[in-house]
């Protein structure tokens, strides 16, 4: 994919028409939740009025339509609608917002259609609007099925269980099932339990994340404090071949280092933040990346409504943090994005012309925790446990090569 440049002087209304053959994922962010979760702190807020769904909804249109201006003719290769908790919206979803999202971008060729919804949220009559509107996957949030509302959670399991086969009554084939382990007051075999019920109930998609509590939330609150007691770092890893073990001897491939899928169900959309592809990021909070340049949406919702409603409103005035992504930021992304997928990724061949690159790489596939074909490297099952330290080594060997 050629790099793009943009002058950040510019306009989004100057975009380069040559821009128009690239291919494009979009992300619309849904930043409201109806309670919050102790570890938490994506750019989401409390629903504390119904109201402010519409004011919402009015600003994101506006942006849809001006965002429509500059990226409309790309084609749109995926969509996923995020948050938050997109199913605060109801019947929202599929009788206001997807319309606005087909009349501004170019969906005709989508190869996949993702919303999250909360498992309390889920009914017949949602899943219906949502399919006979081009919607083909989506993505739950369960985290245990074993007392979900100690983590802040809003369903219990009986809810959540009940959710899955109403997903799968309604005819879709490809959902997402996210689960978390390293969690604690774990209630004995919990996470076995758990990944026992996923399997025997032939879940496509599972993602599976270990518990990281966020600077900022609750729960880092209370650690700090000796409120809340989680697993240490050998119980984290035991835990996590447990999950590895028991989802591939059940079926699954796991593509990526938290992502288990039937074979042909892996996510597309998310395949595009690790191959560092095209995004577009809608709403308040949403992250965009095309091609070197890097932006978000204005936080939190209510700074982001106000701003649009000003009768002097630029599409510049909801976009913020703006920067263009060095050289040396890029090979950084590519290493700790891709190391991620088990598949391999194929680093620059140029990179290996450096003695000290090739001399790191050529350690941690000697200790065992990198596979290397002479084109592709990969984690090998050592190496999964490890990764955040490899890609740390190998992009500071890389920094100060470039350097």
């Amino acid at each position: 994919m050629p790099v793009i440049r943009i002058d950040l002087t510019l306009p989004f209304a100057l975009f380069s028409p040559s821009l128009l053959n690239q291919e494009l994922s979009v992300y619309i962010h849904i930043p409201f939740c109806s309670s919050i979760c102790g570890y938490c702190d994506f750019p989401r807020v409390r629903l504390e009025n119904e109201s402010t769904i519409d004011s919402y909804l009015d600003a994101l249109f506006v942006e849809m339509s001006e965002m429509g201006k500059v990226f409309g003719k790309f084609p749109v290769s995926t969509v996923y609608i995020g948050g938050g908790t997109p199913s605060v919206l109801g019947k929202k979803l599929f009788k206001n917002l997807i319309p606005v999202v087909r009349d501004n971008f170019s969906v005709d060729r989508l190869s996949e259609f993702t919303v999250e919804l909360n498992p309390d949220d889920i009914d017949t009559e949602l899943l219906s609007g949502l399919s006979d509107n081009g919607v083909d996957r989506i993505s739950i949030g369960v985290q245990t099925f074993h007392n979900p509302r100690r983590l802040g959670r809003r369903h219990d399991s009986a809810t959540a269980l009940s959710a899955i086969k109403t997903i799968r009554d309604s005819g879709f084939t490809n959902f997402n099932v996210d689960l978390m382990f390293g969690l604690p007051d774990t209630e004995g075999n919990e996470l076995e339990r758990n990944l026992d019920i996923l399997t025997e109930l032939d879940v496509p998609h599972i993602s599976v994340y270990g518990l990281t509590v966020s600077e900022n939330s609750l729960w880092k609150k209370l650690i700090d404090e000796e409120k809340l007691i989680i697993p240490d770092e050998n119980q984290w890893i035991r835990e996590y071949q447990q999950v590895d073990k028991k989802l591939k001897s059940s079926g699954y491939h796991h593509y990526e280092i938290s992502n288990f899928s039937k074979p042909g169900l892996e996510s597309i959309h998310n395949m595009v933040y690790w191959n560092q592809k095209n995004y577009l990021g809608l709403g308040s909070g949403a992250a965009s990346r095309i091609g070197d340049l890097r932006f978000s949406g204005l936080f939190p919702p209510e700074k982001y409504i106000e701003t649009v409603k000003n009768e002097n409103f630029r599409l510049m005035d909801i976009i913020e943090n703006i920067e263009k992504v060095s050289e040396l930021e890029r090979n950084e992304e590519i290493i700790f994005t891709g190391i991620r997928l088990l598949d391999g990724i194929d680093f620059p061949l140029n990179w290996f012309k450096s003695h000290e690159f090739e001399s790191v790489h050529s350690k941690f596939v000697r200790e065992g925790l990198l596979n290397f074909n002479g084109k592709t490297t990969s984690l090998t099952e050592k190496g999964l446990f490890l990764s955040d330290f490899i890609a740390l080594q190998l992009i500071e060997t890389l920094d100060t090569v470039i350097n």
